[in-house]
C-alpha cells in the first residue's frame, strides 16, 4: 500500500512544506506504488470503478503507475 499520509511519502517528496494539488499527490503515490510493487515483483494491477467515470486523482494515480512500468 502507499499513501500520501504515510513516512515514506512524505521524506521522498515533501520539501520544505509545499503543498502539493490533489492530483500531483495522486501521481506520486503512483510513482511510489510502483516502486513497492516492483520490489515484489508484481506488475500488474485492476481498477474496478464499477460504471463510474475513470477520471481526476484515480486517473492521475494510474497513469503514473502505467509510466513506471505496471500494467492496468
Amino acid at each position: 500500500s502507499a499513501s500520501s499520509l504515510g513516512k515514506d511519502f512524505k521524506s521522498l517528496y515533501i520539501k520544505d512544506n509545499n503543498k502539493l494539488s490533489k492530483s500531483e499527490s495522486a501521481s506520486l503515490v503512483g510513482k511510489l506504488l510502483s516502486s513497492k510493487m516492483k520490489k515484489l515483483n508484481i506488475l500488474n494491477a485492476a481498477f474496478d470503478r464499477s460504471g463510474y467515470k475513470f477520471h481526476g486523482r484515480i486517473k492521475a494515480l494510474v497513469i503514473s503507475l502505467r509510466e513506471n512500468g505496471i500494467v492496468c
